[in-house]
C-alpha cells in the first residue's frame, strides 16, 4: 500500500505476511516481510509497498525512507508518524569504504565501515507527515517548522530547555497529533 491508501484505508492487496525481525547491529529493530501466499512478489514487496498493517503493527518500508532493506514499526500513527530508520550515507562515505576495501581487503573494509558509522550513528528519527508523504529527520529546525501553525506549542517548545532531547521532540509530535484528530 501507499501511504495515501494507508491514510483512505484501502489497502492495494490482501495477503498473510511473515514478519521476521532481522538480526542487526541497529539501536532499533528491523524487520524482513514475506509474503506467506506468494500473492505478491519479494521485489514488489521490498521495493514499492510503502507499509503493511498487520492489524497491530504498521511496518513501514525503510527503502522509502534511506534506501535500505528492512521495515520498521510506526510508534506514533497520527497525522504524524514516528520511527526509527537507518540513516542514509552520503556517495563520499560509500567511497571511502570502497576505497578502502580495494586497497585494504576485508579487513580494511570492516575498519572503514566501523569509522563511518560511528561517524553518522546507527539511527535517525524520522517524522513522515501523511499530509504530504514525505519524511523529514527529526530535529529542532523541523519542528520549528512544523509548530509554526500552533504558536502557543511554538512558544512553549522554545521555552524547553532541551530542545534537541528526542524525549522532548515527541512531546511535541504527540501534542500535535492530539490536535489534529
Amino acid at each position: 500500500m501507499t501511504i495515501f491508501d494507508f491514510k483512505k484505508n484501502s489497502p492495494t492487496h490482501q495477503d498473510s505476511f511473515k514478519v521476521v525481525l532481522r538480526q542487526l547491529n541497529y539501536e532499533f529493530d528491523l524487520y524482513k516481510i514475506k509474503s506467506l501466499t506468494k500473492k505478491i512478489k519479494r521485489k514488489e514487496l521490498n521495493k514499492r509497498i510503502w507499509g503493511i498493517y498487520d492489524g497491530q503493527y504498521l511496518y513501514i518500508n525503510c527503502f522509502f525512507i534511506s534506501f535500505k532493506k528492512g521495515h520498521s514499526i510506526a510508534e506514533e500513527i497520527e497525522r504524524f508518524i514516528y520511527i526509527k530508520a537507518p540513516p542514509i550515507m552520503s556517495l563520499a562515505q560509500e567511497n571511502s569504504i570502497y576505497r578502502t576495501s580495494v586497497n585494504f581487503g576485508l579487513v580494511g573494509g570492516l575498519v572503514s565501515t566501523a569509522a563511518v558509522s560511528g561517524k553518522i550513528g546507527d539511527n535517525v528519527n524520522y517524522i513522515i507527515d501523511q499530509n504530504s508523504g514525505i519524511p523529514n529527520i527529526l530535529n529542532k529546525t523541523y519542528l520549528y517548522k512544523i509548530l509554526e501553525s500552533q504558536q502557543d506549542l511554538l512558544e512553549q517548545y522554545k521555552k524547553e530547555i532541551n530542545q534537541d532531547d528526542l524525549k522532548t521532540e515527541l512531546k511535541y509530535i504527540r501534542l500535535l497529533n492530539s490536535r489534529n484528530k
